[in-house]
C-alpha cells in the first residue's frame, strides 16, 4: 500500500519544503522542481504551492487543469487549506457552482476562512446568476464584528468594489488598522485600496505612503496603488513620476503598471508609449505628452508587427489598445 509518513518522516518533509521555498523569490523554477516530488510523497502543503504556482505561471507553465489535480492531490493528503486554493481558481474560471461546493467543503472542516470568502464572493456578486450579494453582506459582517480577521479585510474589499459609501464600517477600519500595525500585509492591502476609492479621516496622503512600506505587500498593489498616491500627491508632475515608476517596475509587473497609469492620465501614457516605441526603433517624433501623428503611425505600426490586425482598430487610447499593446510590450521585455 501508499507510504504513510511518519512524524520523522513529515519533519524531513516540513525541512525539505522550508528549503525549496527559499529559491522561490530568485528561481521559482528550482522550487517547483523540489515541491513536485515532495508532493508526489504525499506532503500536502508542497501540493497546495505547487497548485499555487502552476495557476499564477510562476516557475512552471501557466496550466489551471494541472493546478486543480495539485490542489486534489493536497487535499488527498489531508491538506484541508486546500479546499479555499481550489474554490478561487474555481471562481476565477467562472465555474461558481464548484466555487460554492468548495468553499462550503472548506467550511465544513472548520476553516471559518472559507465561509468568510464565500460571503465575499455573494456579496461582490463573483458568482454570476448564483450570487446572494445580501445575504454574503450580511454574513461577512456578522463575522467581521466577531474580530474575523480575514472577514474584516473582505468586508472592505467589498466596499471598495461596490463602491458603496453607506456603509458604516467604521469599526472594522479601526480594527484591520490595527492588524496594519501589526504588520499584517493583507490588512495595508485592503487599506489602500479603501482609502482610495472610499476615502476615511484615517486614510491621510501619509498614512496611505507608510502602508505601501509594509513588509510583504505584494508587487501588484504597491506599484498600483503608488501611481495613484503619485498622482495625488504630486498631480503636476505625474507624467514624469509614472514614467521612472513604470519602466523601473519588476517585469511581471511592467503591463498592468503601464495600464494603470493610462487609466489615471492618458499623457502619462503617451510619455511612457513613446520611449517604448522610440527604444524599439519606430519612429516617434519628438518628445511630448500628446498623442501626436509620428506616434499614432507608431502605435498603428506596432500593432501590425505584433498584435491581431483588429486589436487596435478602436483607436490608440481605447482601453482595449492600450491593454494590448501593454502586454505586448510587457511580453518583449521579459524575452529582452
Amino acid at each position: 500500500g501508499a507510504h504513510v509518513p511518519t512524524k520523522s518522516d513529515a519533519e524531513t518533509a516540513k525541512q525539505r519544503y522550508e528549503r525549496a521555498m527559499q529559491s522561490l523569490g530568485s528561481d521559482a523554477s528550482l522550487t517547483m522542481s523540489q515541491l513536485v516530488p515532495l508532493c508526489s510523497e504525499g506532503y500536502g502543503r508542497a501540493c497546495n504551492k505547487a497548485g499555487y504556482l502552476t495557476q499564477k505561471g510562476t516557475g512552471a507553465k501557466r496550466d489551471l487543469s494541472q493546478a486543480k489535480t495539485y490542489y486534489l492531490i493536497a487535499i488527498e493528503a489531508g491538506h484541508l487549506k486546500s479546499f479555499i486554493s481550489l474554490g478561487k481558481l474555481h471562481l476565477e474560471i467562472g465555474e461558481n457552482a464548484e466555487a460554492i461546493e468548495a468553499f462550503e467543503q472548506a467550511a465544513d472542516a472548520g476553516l471559518v476562512k472559507g465561509t468568510a470568502i464565500l460571503a465575499w464572493a455573494h456579496a461582490a456578486k463573483r458568482l454570476g446568476r448564483l450570487s446572494d450579494p445580501e445575504s454574503g453582506w450580511n454574513t461577512l459582517k456578522q463575522l467581521a464584528q466577531t474580530g474575523q480577521r480575514d472577514a474584516e479585510i473582505l468586508l472592505l474589499d467589498v466596499v471598495s468594489r461596490t463602491k458603496n459609501k453607506t456603509a458604516d464600517i467604521d469599526a472594522i477600519v479601526k480594527a484591520v488598522h490595527v492588524r496594519w500595525r501589526n504588520d499584517d500585509a493583507k490588512a495595508a492591502e485592503a487599506l489602500s485600496r479603501y482609502f482610495r476609492i472610499i476615502g476615511h479621516r484615517r486614510g491621510t496622503l501619509a498614512v496611505r505612503s507608510a502602508l505601501l512600506e509594509t513588509h510583504g505587500l505584494r508587487d501588484k498593489v504597491r506599484i498600483e496603488e503608488g501611481l495613484y498616491l503619485a498622482a495625488a500627491q504630486h498631480p503636476g508632475n505625474f507624467w514624469s513620476l509614472s514614467e521612472k515608476m513604470v519602466r523601473s517596475a519588476p517585469k511581471a509587473m511592467f503591463s498592468r503598471a503601464l495600464v494603470v497609469s493610462a487609466k489615471i492620465d492618458k499623457n502619462a501614457y503617451v510619455r511612457i508609449i513613446q520611449k517604448e516605441l522610440g527604444a524599439l526603433g519606430y519612429p516617434v517624433g519628438r518628445p511630448s505628452p500628446y498623442m501626436n501623428r509620428p506616434l499614432i503611425r507608431s502605435i498603428n505600426a506596432f500593432c501590425r508587427d505584433h498584435l491581431k490586425s483588429h486589436t487596435c482598430r478602436y483607436g490608440p487610447l481605447k482601453s482595449t489598445t492600450i491593454k494590448a499593446v501593454a502586454a505586448k510590450l510587457a511580453a518583449i521585455r521579459s524575452a529582452g
